[in-house]
């Protein structure tokens, strides 16, 4: 294997990929011909992405004009649900090419679940039946069953299904049903012409390769922020870099890790999904070339200044290597982390837990508003035995202190402009040094007067 292939490229940790992505196609196509941009194909993960890079390409390319690229996308989440809608990869296919099936709405598939649940635990348990509302709450998680088993080809009657434990009885039951759903579930979608959306997706895939391959593309052909979940996506992206105009683009590479390290990466960590599809691509190790330097320009993107660079010049005394020497000590033990998703990065926080409590004694605080992230975070836990206690989700600022000084220095940048300075004397903790009924008086005076 060899790293020298020249169709791979790679976006860095912590690096704004859609930022870059969309400044580097600028860029490639900016001495080409105007349609040449609007004839290149991108894939992408999420119709959010999409979304965003298109905001994001008409905004850098103001005030010319421009002819946007044809994106399309196709999900490598199983945790990702949303309807079938214009712009997924299936709109690249010629029509007659189209499987005469649709991917079942997220919806639909949880009231027909829902439904062949509660059937069931009304026929076998008519002692303690459960209702409706509470089998259409349990759908959802046979559904996700139905997406891992169908995305790594797994067939569920031919697992071993020896059970020792206690619950062994209660496990015969379930497993029952399985069975019976699973069987019978292909003629229950194919009445109502649908079909599973990862068997859906697959079939896309595989008819996109032939029909490449068939009538190989002339147009540039991007798969960008793929890290390779899912086994037909890794398939796609091997198959696109072996097109003559087709490139990939990996997301939130780590350059930082040594051979070793990356050599010997544990399948928990971030990285090791994006190890493994680079091994698919017959990529050695992780140091691919950047996307930007490799289509020989710098990014379009201004440097993101860290917020402590304007108060340590402001504030700190001397100024000169004293400030320089402070801002370094703060930001020494900073770091950031860009997450696709919310599963992504709380698995990232808790192998930073798990590697603290390793090789240090003592506890570990996590303070976050997202209550959905802590709750992630406890779950990744669990599978190294280790419990986050009281982990209620509140805000780091309860005061508020930090957008009080937010506003203080966006009315220092702005030269005490008189929107900013109304928006710092209007902040909870600004009080004038007097009483609140006068500094009340005199803000709104100053108010009329602006």
């Amino acid at each position: 294997m060899s790293n020298s292939h020249t169709k791979i490229s790679a976006i860095a940790l912590g690096e704004p990929f859609l930022e870059n992505l969309a400044s580097g196609l600028l860029a490639k196509h900016e001495k080409s011909e105007p349609t040449d941009l609007g004839n290149t194909v991108i894939i992408l993960p999420s119709e959010e992405a999409r979304r965003n890079l298109l905001k994001i390409l008409t905004t850098i390319a103001e005030p010319r004009a421009l002819l946007l690229p044809r994106m399309y996308t196709v999900s490598e989440s199983l945790a990702f649900k949303r309807s079938h809608q214009k712009g997924d990869l299936d709109w690249i296919l010629p029509s007659n090419l189209l499987p005469e099936t649709l991917p079942i709405p997220s919806v639909s598939r949880d009231l027909l679940l829902g439904r062949l649940i509660f059937q069931w635990r009304k026929g076998h348990d008519q002692n303690n039946p459960q209702s409706l509302h509470r089998c259409l709450k349990i759908a959802p998680t046979l559904a996700t069953l139905f997406d891992e088993l169908q995305a790594f080809k797994i067939n569920y009657l031919s697992l071993d299904q020896s059970s020792a434990s206690d619950d062994a009885l209660h496990w015969e039951s379930i497993n029952k049903f399985l069975k019976i759903v699973i069987t019978q579930w292909p003629s229950i979608l194919s009445e109502q012409t649908w079909q599973d959306p990862i068997l859906y997706d697959q079939l896309i895939t595989k008819l996109l390769i032939q029909h490449w391959e068939m009538e190989p593309p002339r147009n540039d052909i991007i798969a960008a922020g793929f890290t390779g979940n899912l086994p037909h996506i890794a398939h796609l992206l091997s198959f696109i870099v072996s097109l003559p105009t087709g490139h990939v683009v990996i997301p939130s590479l780590d350059h930082g890790l040594d051979e070793k390290t990356w050599e010997t990466l544990p399948e928990d960590h971030p990285q090791y999904t994006i190890k493994k599809l680079l091994v698919s691509l017959k990529v050695k190790n992780n140091l691919l070339p950047e996307w930007s330097s490799q289509l020989g320009h710098s990014n379009a993107t201004p440097p993101r200044i860290p917020p402590f660079n304007f108060i340590t010049s402001a504030f700190s005394q001397g100024g000169g290597s004293d400030g320089a020497k402070y801002e370094q000590r703060i930001l020494s033990n900073l770091t950031m982390v860009t997450a696709q998703n919310i599963y992504s990065e709380a698995q990232t926080i808790a192998l930073i837990i798990k590697k603290f409590l390793t090789s240090n004694q003592g506890s570990v605080s996590i303070f976050a508003e997202d209550q959905k992230l802590i709750k992630q975070v406890a779950l990744q836990l669990r599978q190294w035995n280790l419990d986050l206690c009281n982990y209620t989700a509140h805000s780091p600022d309860p005061s508020g202190a930090g957008s009080f000084l937010q506003l203080v220095a966006e009315m220092i940048c702005s030269v005490v402009s008189p929107v900013s300075l109304l928006s710092a004397f209007k902040h909870p903790m600004c009080a004038g040094h007097t009483s609140p009924i006068l500094f009340y008086d005199l803000r709104n005076e100053l108010e009329l007067k602006c």
